[in-house]
This record gives structure tokens, sequence and C-alpha cells, in this order.
């Protein structure tokens, strides 16, 4: 890889503020794509390939700006132009009026219209495009197969600088390369003028902005863009592996700040129905003509990138000459060879033999990595199990508090023949289960937690297998009797749990139609201060301290004993949606909750039992009786 070292006074243009030092930005060449000079005679490439890169489209390709004043650039590899900004809210609030477009109110902060646009899903992002593609062409400022589109996942991670973004070196060294390269380059904390993020959280960095800033007010990257990190989440096209309704969300925003969700490769995937205070979206200017000159300069470029590139992290030269090295760094290398051949079996096939210890071990050992709290950053702990020996004389009994044989705590219910879940089922909990050689493997979500925080992306059915794992292994050790059990609650006994009557109805579906005006918290609004974890961004007068998930006994317990209740994720219980329906019910509010009608306690849900969210979880109940 060939570096560029760039001088840039921190004074002068690109919106930086005054008085601070000069910036040096460490920027990544694009070295194996059309579009640089000279970078694929570098990497593999034969001078033919090379000549026709320096020629390309993408290289040729002249900045233009539109209509409403938005300025495009090229970028080497893809046949688009990038906006050099995200789209602001003059120019939605310009297609709103002249589309009759609907607008979602809801912030909880003031914008200008220089600001990027945010509280912006996916068919909203996408109707501004077609919008700008239609009105250029009734124009005639642009052809009929031109047209204003969202970038597509892998040609935003062109434009971030990411080397690997369209597969020329193979997953192999994508790994390798780009774990740890920011749009900014491999420093941490961010450089100065890097970008608009909750700076506040990153300890050496200041961007004086507390929600979103006018756009282009940080440094471009090498190709003239701002913001590719931070002000606000941007919607790109290309479905994720997690299912139909998860899309992809590209560059952090404002409100974010743990290393790994700035990481230039990070992926939000999101449902494309959702909006937020800090999703917005850029656009891309797509000519076809370009395309196939373009396409065939990157198929010439893998031919001779991908034997040199997987040579080169085997320790060897593009002749197969092997490499003068040390013992010590030979150990080294085969190390990362076999820890880059092992994610590459886990994260690009998915598969791996289930005997195969190696394979099993950097599993684990990845999981760890991901689960880790952000204060240990990438510490590989090793899990130990939580189970407990039991006590003598300890047994569950009906009406009595009861700590289980994984610490998890229940608490009567009045009324009810079972003890109710004190907190959500916590990650340390569910991964028990993984530990101990049964059920599903532990989900791993995209944003950090800790072994205390609730799990998220189960299943109905992984809960309800948990459930049944637990109920078996603790009637063995005689925790519980032979006719005890764990499950998930029914409706009606979650409703009590949260200070409701079970509801009239014959079906949650039924009794769904009867909205209390009574919180888990009680009948204030907003929440008293932190008392849950919700979408706190976008609730006038409130605050909590999670941005994410918090820990399962955060915030404050509800008249009952239990935690949750509110907030942190959404829980699913036991029942059908209806007498016909196989969807299952969800009850309480979340982290991404902010409409008062969806936290009051009496508000519920229905989701297909295999469904996977960030923000759905789940509570044990004991029967007892």
């Amino acid at each position: 890889m060939r570096f560029t070292t760039i001088d840039i006074d921190s004074q002068g243009g690109s919106g930086a503020r005054s008085g601070r030092n000069p910036v040096r930005l460490f920027c990544c060449l694009i070295l194996v794509l059309a579009g640089v000079p000279g970078g694929l005679a570098q990497s593999g490439g034969t001078p033919a390939a090379a000549a026709e890169a320096e020629s390309s489209p993408a290289e040729t390709a002249q900045p233009r700006e539109n209509s409403l004043g938005m300025k495009f650039v090229p970028v080497p590899g893809t046949h688009v132009l990038f906006c050099t900004t995200e789209t602001t809210v003059g120019d939605f609030l310009q297609f709103a009026r002249e589309a009759n477009y609907p607008l979602e109110d809801g912030l909880h902060f003031e914008q200008g219209e220089d600001h990027p646009v945010v509280n912006i899903n996916r068919e909203d992002a996408r109707a501004f495009c077609d919008w700008l593609t239609s009105k250029e062409r009734a124009a005639g400022l642009i052809t009929g197969t031109q047209r204003y589109r969202l970038p597509e996942s892998p040609e935003w991670s062109l434009a971030v600088g990411l080397i690997s973004a369209l597969d020329a070196l193979g997953p192999l060294d994508q790994e390798i390369r780009n774990q740890n390269f920011y749009p900014w380059g491999e420093q941490w904390p961010p450089v100065e003028g890097a970008g608009n993020f909750a700076a506040g959280q990153i300890k050496g960095y200041d961007d004086a902005f507390e929600y979103t800033a006018p756009v282009g007010s940080f440094l471009p990257n090498e190709y003239g863009l701002h913001d590719m990190a931070g002000n606000a989440w941007e919607w790109c096209e290309g479905e994720t592996r997690s299912g139909a309704l998860q899309w992809v969300l590209r560059g952090g925003s404002w409100v974010y700040f743990l290393p790994d969700t700035l990481l230039a490769a990070y992926e939000y995937p999101v449902p494309d129905q959702l909006r937020a205070g800090s999703f917005g979206f850029r656009c891309v200017f797509d000519d076809p003509s370009l395309a196939p000159e373009v396409s065939r300069a990157i198929l010439e470029a893998r031919a001779g990138a991908r034997e040199d590139a997987q040579s080169r992290i085997l320790g060897r030269t593009g002749s197969d000459t092997p490499v003068e090295e040390s013992p010590e760094e030979a150990e080294k290398r085969l190390q990362a060879q076999q820890s880059a051949k092992s994610r590459f079996l886990m994260r690009d096939k998915g598969e791996g033999s289930e005997g195969d210890a190696d394979f099993q071990a950097e599993r684990a050992r990845l999981l760890e990595r991901d689960l880790a709290d952000s204060s240990e950053g990438d510490s590989n702990r090793v899990r130990k199990s939580r189970i407990r020996v039991r006590p003598e004389g300890v047994v569950a009994r009906p009406g009595e508090p009861f700590l289980n044989s994984l610490g998890m705590k229940f608490l009567p219910l009045p009324g009810l023949p079972l003890l109710f879940g004190e907190t959500e089922v916590g990650i340390g909990n569910y991964a028990e289960m993984t530990l101990q050689g049964s059920g599903p493997e532990l989900p791993v979500a995209s944003f950090r937690q800790s072994d205390e925080d609730p799990v998220v992306k189960v299943s109905w059915l992984d809960a309800a297998a948990f459930c049944e794992w637990l109920t078996e292994i603790e009637r063995e050790a005689g925790w519980i009797t032979g006719t005890q059990k764990y499950r998930m609650p029914t409706d009606a006994e979650w409703s009590r749990a949260a200070g409701l009557e079970a509801g009239s109805g014959e079906t949650p579906a039924e009794r769904g139609r009867e909205v209390v005006e009574i919180f888990p918290w009680g009948d204030a609004w907003p929440p008293p201060h932190r008392a849950v974890n919700i979408d706190a961004s976008k609730v006038e007068g409130y605050d909590d301290r999670a941005v994410y998930t918090g820990v399962v006994k955060g915030g404050e317990a509800n008249a009952l004993g239990f935690y949750g209740m509110g907030g942190n994720v959404s829980e699913w219980c036991w029942d059908n949606w209806d007498f016909e329906s196989p969807e299952k019910v969800v009850r309480g509010g979340s982290w991404i909750t902010n409409k008062r009608e969806h936290l009051v306690s009496s508000y519920r849900q229905k989701l297909d039992p295999s469904t996977l969210l960030s923000n759905v979880g789940f509570r044990c109940v004991l029967v007892t009786e």
C-alpha cells in the first residue's frame, strides 16, 4: 500500500475552524482499481491494463454542478460522480414543496438549510433522487439514461478509500487491510477536523457541534468528499445478509463515538422504513455510458492483482520467491495467516467444521472480541461459565424470590403461580447455552455490547430454545422441580408485570385495541430523568446515558421491582397474535423507540417468530406450580 501525506492549513478552506494547527492526513491510494495512474502496474496488472486505466472514463470524467447547485466529482473505479456533500435541508425542502412530499417532524434540535437533512428513511431518499432525475430530464439537463440515485455500498466503500471494495484483492486481503482503517486514516482518536461525532465521548477530540453541522464544515477526503465520517449516516443501496427488510447505512453520525462504528468498512443494517435524527443520505450521478470501460479495467486488474495479493499475505513476492525472514517474523506471519484464514471461513463462507478445534477456537475469540465492552477495546477475554453449584437446600418455591444457577433473579408476580424475571436476559446468560454446546450460536450485534447488556437478534424460536435448555439443566441439578419450567411470559402476564390489568379481549390482538395512558414508569411524560433507555435524541426534555442497549439492570425498576419494562429492548411474549396468525407478540419499548404512543405499557407489536432484530430480546418467567 502506498501513502501520500497532505498538509492542510486549518485556517484555509473546507470549513475548518480557524486557529488550529495544520493537519496531516494519510490518504490511502487505490492501487488496483481503474482510475489511478500507475496503480495497476504496481499491484501486478499488465502495462496495457495500467495504460487503459489511466484513460478510463472514471479518470477523465469531469466534475459537474446540477440545477440545485449540488457539486459532483468522479471517484476512481466507479462510473458515478459522488456529491461532495450530504443532501441538505434546503435541497430536500425544495423537493418537498415541488413534489408535495410529506415531511416528518419530531427533531428536538434546530437545523439550518445548509445542514444535512435527517430523520430520513430509505424511501424518502430514493424519492428525492427520482424527483431530481425527472426534473433535470424534463429540463434537458441530463439524458434519458443518466440519473441520480443512492450509492451502492461497494461504491461508497471506494469513495471512502477502502482498497478492496469491489473485491479486486479478495476477501482475505480485504479483512487484513480494512479492519483498522477510518475515513481519515488509521489513527485513533480522529485527527483534527476529521468529522462531526459525539465528540464529548471521544477523549482527545472536539468538533464544537452538539448536533448536526453545516455540510462541508470538515476536511474533505482525497476525492473532495466531505462528511464521509460523521454528521449524518448515509443510506446506501444493497440489501444485507440479515433479511429482506435490512438495508445499509454508512459513515457514522453526530451521535456516534465508539471506534468500531466509525471504521470506514462499518455497515449499519437497519429496516428500510426506520427514521432517526442521525439518518441522512448523499446522492450520486449515474452515467451508464461510462460503465463498460471501467468494468473492463477492473476485471483486467483482478487477474493480476488477486494472485499477487494472496502471495503477499502468505509472505511471498509476486515472483513466488520466498521472503527472507527471521524465525520470529515467520511465526508472527503464520499466526496472522491462520487468523485471516479463520476469519475468511467464518465471515465470508459462514461455515466451518464443527469438529475443527482451530476453527472453533478462532470463532470463540472473535465473538469475545466483538462482545468486549468498549472500555476493554479488543481484549481477548476468556469467557468463564456462569453456572453455579446449587447450595444445599436451595430450590425454587412459589411466591418467593429466587436466584437461579446463572444468577438470574426472579420475583413473585402477585396473584399468579409464577416468578417473573427481574431483568431481560443478558448476553452473558444467553452465552452459557452456546458455551455448553447447546442451542443456537451466540448472536452478535452490529454495535458494542457488554455481557450485562440484553441479548438481541434472537428470534422467538431462539428464546424458546434457551428456556427449554435452562429448564433441563436446572431440573437435573435440582434447582427446580420436575414440574417447574422456564418460558417467556404471556401477553397477559407481561401486562400484569407492567402494572396493567390483563385486558378484556381473548387475544393480544383484541387487547391491543385498549390503549391505556400509563407507562411502565408511571404517568409522566417525558419519562423521569434516565428512568429508561429509549431514543432520547428524539424525546424533548429527556436524556439517558445509552446510545444503543444498556445494562439490563440500568434505569429504574417499576413498582413491582422489574427493570427494562419500558425500554432497552422490546420483548418476545409466549402467545400468538390471534387465533389464526402464527405471528408472536412483542411488548415494551426499546433503545430506538421515541414515540409516546409506542411507549405506553398497553402497546403491542406482532412479528414472525423467526425475526431477528437488534432492538428485540426477551425475558424469562419461571412457572412454579
